[in-house]
């Protein structure tokens, strides 16, 4: 079988992540199958693909369609409410310019695309991001299933849920990584069938351990050990994230040392804080003693492991939460935030602890029993740690992913 993957990007977040879990499954289950990751953009990923084993290829996505987001080309309001025309033409020219150099893009991409994808023949595309299934869908192709592999809210973004829902009768079926993605795509695209796939982690290398407390302390720019317990959010710089309310919270607690891990992900303007906003943000709280800063981990066990605390934050609803399953397979307890996909990881006080999102005052107090109760600190780490064995193995994961592989293709 020829399989290819479509990603929108070239970073590795954690969609990404699981699209290279998705080729290492394929590659430990399917040996003999052919496995090609196209790229819309580069980065790190293009590596990691080829040291699986799978073959990685580029068609560059132009830079006004990478960073066009669900509202780039709305014009205001006010702009439609004016009756002077001259300030109605003066507002509406730059998006007339934009929207003609976009379309003259789109005409060379989309053919390099179409090119790509009828040069490679493949006998399945699994599209990985909302971006791959919308600029699939835009293509004629061979005639072979399309799975979407939906990471994503997408029935509270008016505009791309309508997008979806027309692109949708191009896709065979989907992946949803939750039970709450899984009711929000049958919403958006309710012809669209569904396949719950939960996300997995490897149990195998995200276990328990001493952590390196020199290396955290060191690359967080601080001079000097603490005794203080060590606290972080591991996450991208997305507005949501809830790295404002983590650091509100970091403020109130005066015993614990804060750590920020990651990095900007995405393209789309507006939609991330920049490092700069977010030392500010520290600055103005009057914290920059006890909070550091760690860039963006492709193995990320190391970090769990000397943190005595993982916070998560995300003050909108996660559609799953990578992070909090790393976090519990290394036996650390988790604050999380209890909605959406991420609220079904856990149960609160046996292997997680829950909070409100976006509620400073809930975030505080889970995070002040964990800080003040050693022993419960202890229990909950193990009891997570046997949740996320019994939960999210990779065999699991890759049993389900290879069956409806070979099911779609035998339609």
């Amino acid at each position: 079988m020829k399989l290819l993957f479509v990603s929108p990007v070239g970073v590795i977040g954690g969609a990404e992540r699981i699209l290279l879990e998705c080729v290492r499954q394929v590659r430990r289950l399917r040996p003999e199958w052919s496995i090609t990751v196209l790229m819309l953009a580069d980065g790190p990923l293009r590596d990691a693909v080829t040291e699986l084993g799978a073959h990685p290829e580029l068609v560059l996505l132009p830079s006004e369609l990478a960073a066009a987001g669900d509202s780039q080309f709305v014009t205001s309001n006010r702009s439609r409410e004016s009756n002077n025309e001259s300030r109605v033409a003066t507002r509406r020219s730059p998006w007339l310019r934009r929207f003609f150099v976009t379309k003259l893009s789109a005409v060379g991409f989309f053919w390099k695309l179409r090119q790509a994808i009828h040069r490679i023949r493949p006998d399945l595309i699994h599209s990985n991001g909302l971006k791959s299934h919308l600029c699939t869908a835009a293509v004629p192709v061979l005639h072979c299933p399309v799975l979407w592999h939906i990471h994503d809210y997408y029935s509270h973004r008016p505009k791309i849920q309508r997008m979806v829902r027309l692109a949708s009768r191009r896709a065979n079926a989907c992946f949803a990584i939750s039970a709450s993605i899984q009711q929000d795509i049958q919403v958006v695209a309710p012809k669209l069938r569904v396949h719950l796939l939960e996300n997995c982690v490897d149990t195998e290398h995200f276990i328990p351990g001493d952590g390196d407390l020199t290396r955290l302390d060191r690359e967080a720019g601080f001079d000097q050990p603490t005794s203080m317990l060590r606290v972080g959010l591991i996450a991208t710089y997305a507005n949501w994230k809830g790295h404002d309310l983590f650091l509100q919270a970091i403020a109130r607690r005066s015993n614990v040392r804060a750590y920020i891990i990651g990095g900007p992900l995405y393209t789309t303007a507006g939609s991330q804080w920049s490092e700069s906003e977010l030392r500010q943000m520290v600055r103005d709280l009057g914290i920059q003693d006890r909070v550091g800063f760690i860039s963006f981990q492709s193995d990320p066990r190391w970090i769990y492991q000397s943190l005595d605390i993982v916070v998560h934050a995300s003050t909108r609803p996660e559609p799953f939460g990578l992070t909090i399953v790393e976090a519990m397979a290394c036996g650390r307890p988790v604050v999380v935030a209890a909605a959406g996909g991420a609220g079904s990881l856990f149960t609160d006080r046996w292997d997680a602890v829950g909070h409100q999102p976006g509620k400073i005052e809930s975030l505080v107090a889970a995070i002040e029993s964990l800080e003040n109760d050693p022993e419960l600190r202890q229990q909950i780490g193990e009891r997570a740690r046997q949740s996320a064995v019994e939960r999210f193995s990779q065999a699991r994961f890759g049993q389900q992913l290879v069956g409806v592989y070979e099911s779609s293709c035998r339609k």
